[in-house]
């Protein structure tokens, strides 16, 4: 599977608690193959290192012991008040398996939009899909280059492979572009107006 993130794991016998003062995050991995249901424990440093720019849902190997399970990940739990990563849960998947998931919108073109004076308003910083796990894009793109002034951008307008069902209503707002607003009386300012 293209974008996988490689993990190594340790299985864990003991409480998540005592993990963590070990300086291990744990976690757990289940779904249906035969790795599934197994707790599970990451060193700190070198998962914080791999996770870096990576959410929920990415997909990622995972090596336990001998073994090799495809995943994706479905909960990154943090401490409220520090916000480290205390619990990290994951799903076993087939490289065919069809699923749900939430992937970016990624908007190309944005700087010369910007350059034209207007602001890209986004609504939706993410859209789900369904299909196979080996044919899902790490993101949705959208060219917004092109755009002008009060042109909207829709889920119909995201590009994406046909065998990949967008779960949205197609003629939903993902983003809009707007004039940018003067600072000191939040009124839009014409395009190609100092600000």
């Amino acid at each position: 599977m293209s974008g996988e993130v490689l993990l190594t794991a340790i299985e864990r016998t003991e409480k998540p608690q005592v993990s963590r003062r070990e300086g291990f995050i744990p976690g757990v991995v289940y779904g249906e193959n035969a790795n599934s249901g197994k707790s599970v424990k990451f060193e700190s440093t070198a998962l914080l290192k791999t996770l870096k720019g990576h959410v929920k849902n990415a997909r990622v190997l995972i090596k336990v012991g001998g073994n090799d399970t495809h995943c994706i990940i479905k909960d990154i739990q943090k401490d409220p008040v520090t916000g480290k990563i205390i619990h990290i849960d994951l799903q076993s998947i087939s490289a065919s398996e069809i699923v749900k998931l939430k992937i970016p919108v990624v908007y190309k073109g944005r700087n010369k939009l910007e350059m034209k004076g207007f602001v890209l308003d986004t609504m939706m910083p993410e859209v789900e899909v369904i299909g196979s796990v080996d044919l899902i894009p790490e993101s949705a793109e959208i060219d917004v280059s092109g755009k002008t002034q009060g042109d909207k951008i829709i889920v119909n307008d995201i590009t994406i492979d046909n065998r990949i069902k967008l779960h949205h209503n197609m003629d939903e707002v993902v983003a809009v572009i707007v004039a940018p607003k003067d600072r000191t009386s939040g009124e839009p300012v014409p395009a190609g107006a100092n600000a």
